[in-house]
């Protein structure tokens, strides 16, 4: 009797272990994903940090003087002489059209990292493979789950500085070089750029911060999310 109970047991976990492997398949396809992903994107991060730089060097060098001369700027990789009011006028929207590129390679890896969040265990067992993400400050925000207070509001202030904050920033300090130029037609372009790119984060950051892009329960708590961001709190 014992033999047949202990068969019977034996049956039941055979047949209870291939939706355990199959869950762990899965999320080791999810991980590779979302790893992949963060890879391409953490790079297209950074590229997009260095114009960034770039344009903020040129900003704070230009002088006075530089404006009546109307001195040119030299491009990088393309290694081509620019006029200053064309840079003043070309740059700030390449900047916007690179930043727009940024939130959507953001949106769809938040995809890829949510899905992966949802079948990760709360246990050791998935802390390990939340140690296993690529090193990326927007994909930690989300899956890596720090058990320190303060890693989790870096990560929010790296992640908030410059995929927010920093953008605006640089093309609001564009603005303000160029004004002393009295060119009312580049001043409205600049003005236009500077809406354009407040309204895709407007429009595009809560879908990313989002779970389920549920973009009207992330402005509900607008000031939590903003200040002390963690994935964690919408679910």
């Amino acid at each position: 009797f014992n033999l047949g109970i202990h068969a019977f047991k034996s049956c039941m976990d055979n047949t209870e272990q291939p939706p355990t492997t199959d869950r762990s398949q899965k999320i080791e396809q999810l991980l590779d994903s979302a790893n992949s992903a963060s890879e391409t994107v953490a790079a297209l991060h950074v590229g997009f940090l260095a114009f960034v730089a770039y344009l903020g060097v040129i900003v704070w060098g230009t002088s006075h003087e530089d404006l009546l001369r109307i001195s040119p700027v030299k491009l990088p990789i393309l290694d081509v002489d620019l006029p200053l009011t064309a840079f003043y006028n070309f740059v700030p929207w390449m900047l916007v059209l690179l930043h727009f590129n940024l939130l959507m390679q953001l949106e769809l890896l938040s995809c890829k990292l949510w899905n992966l969040d949802r079948d990760l265990p709360d246990n050791e067992v998935g802390q390990q493979i939340r140690d296993r993400l690529f090193i990326f400050p927007f994909t930690h925000l989300i899956v890596g789950r720090s058990r320190v207070q303060l890693i989790r509001w870096l990560l929010s202030l790296v992640v908030g500085l410059t995929v927010i904050a920093l953008p605006l920033f640089i093309l609001l300090a564009a603005q303000i070089r160029f004004l002393p130029f009295h060119d009312e037609a580049i001043t409205w372009s600049q003005r236009l750029a500077v809406w354009i790119d407040a309204i895709m984060l407007i429009t595009l950051w809560p879908l990313i911060a989002s779970p389920q892009d549920r973009a009207m329960e992330w402005w509900q708590h607008s000031a939590y999310r903003l200040l002390g961001y963690w994935p964690s709190s919408l679910k």
